[in-house]
């Protein structure tokens, strides 16, 4: 009798698993339907903000296209950079927040490497 009950509650065990197992939310489902996104948030993403927040100061400086063309002034729009990087902006209504640098880049011919001094 131990025997037939024992067997008794494996099978039940084993039927159990395979049905939570094979349990699949409908297709239809916010599950499965809803668009995916990933967010990690931690001490470490400060730094990678802030080395992306100077890569997209300099990159707006447009550095290539005024090569040896003498000391220029370039207008960086801060908002932009900051809402690159995820921040929200106290100026998120139209309004500009431009940061001046003077910015001179050299190159003393095509094979040499692009000077620049921000």
């Amino acid at each position: 009798m131990r025997r037939i009950a024992r067997t008794l509650v494996i099978v039940a065990a084993t039927s159990a698993l395979s049905t939570i197992v094979a349990a699949a939310p409908p297709s239809n489902s916010p599950y499965v339907t809803d668009p995916q996104n990933l967010y990690v948030q931690d001490e470490t993403a400060q730094g990678i903000d802030s080395l992306n927040m100077v890569l997209c100061v300099i990159g707006s400086t447009d550095t290539s296209e005024m090569v040896n063309a003498g000391p220029y002034l370039a207008l960086v729009d801060i908002n932009k950079c900051q809402s690159a990087k995820g921040g929200s902006s106290a100026n998120s209504a139209g309004a500009t927040n431009y940061a001046n640098a003077i910015v001179n880049v050299t190159r003393a011919s095509n094979s040499d490497p692009m000077i620049a001094k921000i």
